[in-house]
């Protein structure tokens, strides 16, 4: 079919109105609604309403367990809270052997402070009114180490640091 021949079968359609169903089928379908109706409403009225369990508990028994259950609806986010808050303050602890030596600083008696140029380089800027700066770059490495021979601890810290120094044009 091709798009006139469908346009035409379409407006052929709509202007064609629906069938009339058989005068037999349209008493049935009444007559047949009317008894299903009829029916439900005679099943309605006899059957008898769910017989309701009898309550066997004493009052206190439900006054216990509204109690209880008022309790557990704080009671499990206030523990999980506590068991956040102990997991974080046990890993914020300092390290030590034991309970001694949890909250006495360290005495160094050996302190060594080490810089260490790792690499050096110059780069060429512009500056926002278009002149043009040149830079010498420095990267270092900075190294502390302090020693508490005493108690058998040693703290070291490494820290990369760079150094930027603008270093002018020689113009003649």
């Amino acid at each position: 079919m091709n798009d006139n021949e469908l346009e035409r079968f379409e407006a052929h359609l709509r202007s064609v109105g629906p069938a009339r169903p058989p005068a037999g089928f349209l008493e049935r379908l009444k007559s047949e609604t009317m008894a299903l109706v009829a029916e439900r409403r005679a099943q309605t009225a006899i059957a008898a309403p769910p017989a309701q369990p009898e309550r066997t508990t004493a009052p206190e028994l439900f006054a216990w367990s509204s109690w209880l259950s008022l309790v557990l609806r704080w009671l499990v986010p206030a523990t999980a809270v506590l068991v956040v808050g102990g997991i974080i303050w046990r890993a914020n602890l300092p390290v030590g052997r034991g309970p001694e030596t949890a909250g006495t600083p360290v005495r160094a008696d050996d302190v060594r402070i080490d810089q260490q140029l790792v690499s050096t380089f110059d780069t060429v800027e512009l500056l926002p009114s278009g002149e043009p700066v040149r830079f010498r770059c420095r990267e270092w490495m900075d190294e502390v180490v302090l020693r508490d021979s005493r108690r058998g601890v040693e703290v070291a810290r490494r820290v990369p640091r760079v150094d930027v120094t603008p270093v002018p044009f020689e113009t003649y």
